[in-house]
């Protein structure tokens, strides 16, 4: 890489900007090679935004719908901003958490520790992230990820 005088981070990994583009404009770089985590879902996010700019697409990438998860017991997932995070970026919070143990299902499955919290713009009701932990969440994240718009 340095032959080609491509630009590395003080880590090793390959600067991009925010469409997977490196300092050679034409080539681009995703995954484990560009800083962030290691996740695959990361890097095909990465390569389907890459994808677009090459074919013409006002692409970007944009991490905050990404969701993360731990495989823990409970499981533990993320996507979009914490509460903290909202309002470090200037938003107006309204935050709201509900107990896996008001939830029928959860509590039928004698799984009724946990929580679901969702963060949201005050006023618009637009939601910024949202944090579970308990059974299932990393399959529920998947749902608020969706309801979290990009940029």
């Amino acid at each position: 890489l340095d032959l080609i005088g491509m630009d590395l981070d003080e880590r090793g990994f390959v600067k991009v900007d925010h469409q997977g583009r490196t300092s050679i404009p034409h080539i681009f770089a995703i995954g484990d090679i560009v800083s962030g985590l290691a996740l695959a879902h990361k890097a095909s996010y990465e390569g389907k935004v890459a994808a677009e700019v090459i074919s013409g697409m006002p692409s970007v990438v944009d991490y905050k719908c990404i969701p993360a998860v731990v495989f823990t017991d409970p499981e533990c997932s993320s996507v979009g901003y914490t509460e903290a995070q909202a309002k470090e970026k200037g938003h107006k919070v309204k935050a709201g958490k509900f107990p896996y143990a008001g939830n029928g299902r959860s509590v039928s499955l004698n799984h009724p520790e946990g929580f679901v919290k969702i963060v949201a713009e005050e006023g618009t009701g637009l939601i910024l992230g949202a944090q579970i932990v308990g059974l299932e969440a990393s399959n529920l994240i998947a749902e608020l990820g969706l309801a979290h718009p990009p940029h």
